[in-house]
């Protein structure tokens, strides 16, 4: 079932503003699934790569994330869903390009550390499968064009060169020198609209071109600043000899087939690193530039710029039937659009998730997405279930924290802890006050028990410091100095706590005053979580298996049956019910006996998502939410039938 989504609301970012920056409220699109299936809740954006139009279904766009997690729209943008690529998150997205015809072609082109993930994938399904190209397999591919005159051929920027296909993709060969390595790491491309056999190549040196289909080549670089990174090529498909060239030093021009070029003025030198520079197909004197200081437009060939936007652009495409609908794809703001010749840009991220990592908390009737990593973004977002959207919160560092965990700690007050520092926010405060801390070094996390006597626990790398007074004064109550991995609490009214430190495994059963040691579940494991019930009943997910303790992990008993020695990556109790949860691989379990015995809970919704932890919100515990690798946050209704926890 595909869950159609419609944003609620609309930004729109005039060519004035000077800081156009999405972070007003995302709000919830509205969502029909059956009641059995999980939802997708976002936050929707995050950083994506490329975008292009599907030219014989302009309705039809693919969007890419850096992370090659790939994206279709099928009514112009309004709703995206996520496709199977076999490389998500393993590898790295740099290019995508569509080659029309009666079976349409989308190319794929992935670069990454290691070969065993690179090369040219191709789809002829409309993106539902990708196959590895014969030929490009453990190249790193950087760049895609096809040719206007002939769709059957295209050309592809490599590592170590140029490569050529005339028979859309089937078979591919090496037109650029091997020797040549000035002719090398290919970073754009592009093909004459009207001749075939002529092509520009742009390197982190300076741009070529062949003539004949690449037997020979000639640098065309006078007029250009020497070692210039060419980023984007755009031949004009009216006047072929009228080319673009963008830069790391800047936007170029030539009229002469790129035998010279003339630099263009008028963008500031800060937004000099220009990634893509796209020329209107309708309207020839109307250009735009993606750079990494905003978007750019010039109506005059490039005489004269005028800043649309500061989002960091990073490809542009025009809907054929009017060159004035344009996409974008950001690096700080997700996918976004212009009906208006980007005078006005509009998100469209409804059900496109690009998120590498994602924490997730409860609390205060709110549902808490903090993002280690959060370009463009404030790195912190709050889910309300009664307005059902997401708002973006204020960031603490100004976009320079990396966020380890968030905590609401009463009604009113919510901390973060960021690698160094934790910070608290009131809603009755206009601001985020940095909380003083008697340690120094690294924070890896905050456990509460949330209310009004509010117990604040943090796991730092100088051992476990604990509040119980809104931070005036701390606490350190392990016995020494130590690591602490990880710190894990009861759900509900438990007062027990789980330390995973450098110096073993402990524990605490009157709310982290006093520790104790106590045995890992089985030598030889990796431990990856731990539940603990409001009765003390203990689940661990380890590498090999779920393993459960009910005498404060005096024994462990490893429970077998369904769940067999899998990995467990994550365990839940729920904070009012007998009821516990279990993530393995991409599958979710439920108990309903406090983890003696489980079943596997309904995948439908979740089928391409990879599940890192689990949420119950006390004030709503009919709701069972999943924070996934790079999908966003999914929620499932699961009834509220179990009786009180044993």
């Amino acid at each position: 079932m595909h869950l159609k989504t419609q944003e609620a609301q609309v930004f729109v970012f005039p060519s004035s503003l000077a800081a156009a920056r999405l972070t007003t409220a995302l709000c919830l699109p509205l969502l029909l699934a059956a009641a059995d299936s999980w939802r997708p809740l976002g936050p929707f954006g995050g950083p994506a790569q490329a975008i292009a139009i599907d030219p014989g279904n302009p309705e039809r766009l693919l969007a890419v994330g850096l992370d090659a997690s790939v994206f279709r729209s099928d009514d112009a943008g309004q709703s995206w869903r996520s496709l199977t690529f076999p490389h998500e998150f393993s590898t790295l997205a740099r290019a995508l390009a569509v080659a029309p015809g009666p079976v349409p072609a989308y190319f794929l082109a992935i670069a990454s550390v290691g070969p065993s993930n690179c090369g040219l994938f191709r789809s002829l399904d409309a993106g539902n499968s990708w196959d590895a190209l014969a030929g490009m397999c453990g190249l790193q591919i950087y760049s895609l064009a096809v040719s206007q005159s002939d769709p059957k051929s295209l050309a592809a920027g490599a590592q170590d060169g140029v490569y050529l296909s005339n028979d859309s993709g089937v078979s591919w060969r090496r037109v650029s020198p091997r020797e040549n390595a000035d002719l090398q790491a290919v970073m754009s491309i592009a093909i004459d609209p009207r001749d075939s056999d002529t092509i520009y190549a742009g390197t982190p040196h300076l741009p070529w071109r062949t003539t004949n289909g690449g037997r020979t080549w000639y640098p065309v670089h006078r007029g250009m600043i020497d070692d210039s990174d060419v980023f984007s090529i755009e031949v004009d498909s009216r006047d072929p000899r009228h080319i673009y060239a963008s830069a790391c030093s800047g936007i170029y021009a030539s009229r002469d087939s790129a035998a010279s070029w003339t630099k263009l003025m008028g963008i500031p030198r800060s937004s000099r690193r220009t990634y893509t520079i796209r020329q209107d197909p309708a309207h020839p004197a109307n250009v735009y530039a993606g750079t990494s200081q905003g978007l750019w437009k010039s109506i005059d060939a490039g005489l004269k710029w005028v800043a649309l936007s500061t989002l960091v652009v990073k490809a542009i495409a025009f809907d054929p039937r009017d060159s004035r609908h344009i996409y974008f794809a950001t690096e700080d703001a997700g996918l976004v659009t212009s009906t208006d010749g980007g005078e006005s840009l509009h998100p469209i991220n409804s059900g496109y998730v690009s998120r590498r990592q994602l924490n997730l908390s409860v609390g205060s009737g709110s549902l808490y997405a903090s993002l280690p990593y959060d370009p463009g973004g404030s790195g912190i977002y709050r889910y309300s279930r009664e307005d059902e959207r997401w708002e973006a919160q204020r960031d603490p560092a100004r976009g320079g924290a990396n966020i380890r965990s968030i905590v609401a700690v009463d009604e009113r007050d919510y901390w973060i802890a960021t690698f160094d520092s934790i910070y608290r926010f009131s809603k009755d405060a206009p601001a985020w006050v940095k909380i003083d801390t008697p340690w120094k070094g690294r924070v890896q996390s905050l456990s509460v028990w949330p209310g009004r006597n509010a117990v604040v626990l943090a796991a730092t790398s100088a051992g476990v410091f604990r509040t119980e007074d809104k931070a005036r004064t701390w606490q350190l109550v392990t016995a020494k100095a130590l690591t602490v991995n990880a710190l894990y609490t009861a759900t509900g009214s438990g007062s027990m706590a789980i330390a995973d430190t450098a110096g073993g495994f402990f524990h605490s059963v009157d709310r982290g005053r006093t520790w104790a040691g106590i045995q890992l579940p089985a030598e030889g494991i990796d431990l990856y979580h731990v539940a603990v019930s409001a009765n003390g009943i203990l689940l661990a997910a380890t590498s090999r298996g779920l393993y459960r303790s009910d005498d404060t992990a005096a024994s462990w008993h490893l429970q077998t049956g369904i769940l067999g020695r899998e990995t467990v990556r994550s365990v839940l109790f729920h904070p009012s019910q007998t009821r516990a949860f279990a993530v393995l691989r991409n599958a979710i379990y439920q108990s309903r006996d406090s983890g003696r015995t489980w079943t596997r809970l309904s995948n439908a919704g979740l089928e391409q998502c990879h599940v890192e932890a689990l949420a119950i919100a006390p004030e709503a515990p009919g709701e069972l939410y999943a924070a996934t690798r790079g999908r966003g946050v999914f929620v499932l209704p699961v009834p509220d039938a179990d009786g009180p926890p044993e």
